[in-house]
């Protein structure tokens, strides 16, 4: 029998004579693999197939992290001028059972310049019902084949609603509610339920997403003080109280569920299930259905509760219009820190808004002692197809004072170009918690 103390011994000595170094060992690069990111989403006017080159080891100047499409999906290479078909089988009217689709422009990503989308799209597909059959064809790099196949799941009805509301439009309060969400399937093999915030009223202007879940089953309930999936002192509300969200259920068919739910082994590959024949990646289907969600909670902190924001805007002397907003603020219900979420509806120069803002709002007896708080909020406003980001920041000497704040507020006059200006606005405490 070899002892512990004896292999520690020769690995001792190893270290200590020059037989036992290591050798530096170069693994060749592998040969790519066409990768398919594709769910035919039923009821879409426009479906898509992206295309990319596995990683192989060798440099990539195409990487992206944005949002798809039309950004590459991952770190591989986008593939550009492959032939891709979708085949339309089954029982309903479709006068093109097959059609082609076209490669989108190249994207530009700042620095990197100009490079291929990746992304194929047709909107001259069939429409969809459960049951019916859908194939894909792609012919890209060396004239590899790749092929899949999908069956269309449906439901006869998709059922979600409140304690005490059912319809396109929730409000959810935080803690003393839940959603329900009940599916009778067609053909289903899951669900997949994303929470993310509504990009058009998120504060950052993009959204994201805070819960994903891919379920085998076709009833779930979700409790509305759920938190993130971390320790108790460090995750945070899923619901957030001063939000508008959007919560979208998905029934999936077998391959979009197997993609979800699998992964691959950094060491050896195995794990992921793979139902492409020449390829990997996913070619699945699903039927969505969103719905909107205002969270509100009971308002108990001595932060929380309604303040109003009025001055005027101008940019260099150039008069831009009037502010007049309410603050709907509710402090996170879960992270320590002072952060909060609020409700903004009122008139912000352009014209009216209802968004959501983000920000801090920090007050501690140390900081009433010294006769200083920090309050921050961050928002966005649309007016037609151009954004503009706002940030107030002042310091409140106490929860229920009257202040001086300081509004920066940067235009996005074209893509990844900005302009700035600064005004001050008063922030008036309106309402005590409730």
């Amino acid at each position: 029998m070899v002892s512990a103390r004896s292999i520690l011994g020769t690995l001792v000595v190893c270290l200590l004579v020059s037989a036992c170094e290591l050798e530096e060992v170069t693994i060749p690069a592998a040969t790519p693999v066409v990768v398919v990111h594709s769910v035919i989403n039923v009821g879409e006017p426009t479906q898509f197939v992206i295309l990319e080159e596995s990683l192989t080891g060798r440099s990539s100047l195409h990487y992206s992290p944005g949002l798809v499409p039309p950004a590459p999906a991952g770190e591989g290479t986008p593939i550009e001028d492959a032939y891709v078909a979708l085949t339309y089988s089954g029982s309903g009217n479709c006068p093109r059972p097959m059609v082609q689709l076209y490669e989108r422009p190249p994207v530009n990503l700042g620095d990197l310049g100009w490079v291929p989308s990746g992304v194929y799209s047709t909107s001259e597909f069939c429409d969809l019902s459960p049951g019916d059959s859908v194939a894909l064809r792609v012919e890209a790099l060396n004239g590899e084949i790749v092929r899949g196949l999908t069956v269309i799941p449906g439901a006869r009805s998709i059922d979600i609603f409140t304690r005490e509301e059912r319809g396109e439009s929730l409000t959810l309060r935080y803690g003393a509610d839940s959603v329900w969400i009940d599916v009778d399937p067609i053909l289903a093999r899951a669900l997949d339920v994303e929470l993310s915030s509504d990009p058009a009223r998120a504060p950052d202007g993009y959204g994201g997403t805070y819960f994903r879940l891919a379920a085998d089953t076709m009833s779930l309930v979700f409790a509305g003080d759920l938190q993130t999936f971390e320790d108790k002192d460090e995750g945070e509300a899923v619901f957030k109280p001063g939000s508008y969200m959007n919560l979208t259920v998905a029934v999936a068919d077998t391959n979009y569920y197997d993609f979800v739910r699998s992964f691959s082994n950094p060491l050896n590959g195995r794990g992921f299930i793979n139902h492409l024949e020449g390829g990997i990646g996913v070619f699945g289907s699903v039927l969505t259905t969103q719905r909107f969600l205002k969270v509100i909670d009971r308002q108990e902190d001595e932060r929380e509760g309604l303040y109003r924001v009025t001055g005027a805007l101008d940019s260099g002397g150039v008069y831009l219009g009037e502010v007049d907003v309410k603050l709907d603020l509710y402090m996170e219900p879960v992270l320590l820190g002072g952060h909060f979420s609020a409700f903004v509806d009122g008139v912000w120069a352009i014209g009216p808004i209802s968004t959501s803002a983000e920000g801090y709002y920090r007050y501690t007896q140390a900081a009433a002692q010294s006769g200083r708080g920090s309050f921050e909020a961050n928002f966005m406003t649309l007016s037609g197809d151009s954004r503009a980001w706002h940030n107030i920041a002042g310091a409140p000497t106490s929860p229920s004072s009257s202040f001086q704040a300081t509004v920066t507020s940067s235009f996005e006059v074209a893509p990844y170009y900005f302009r700035h200006f600064t005004n001050t606005v008063t922030v008036e405490r309106l309402s005590t918690t409730r």
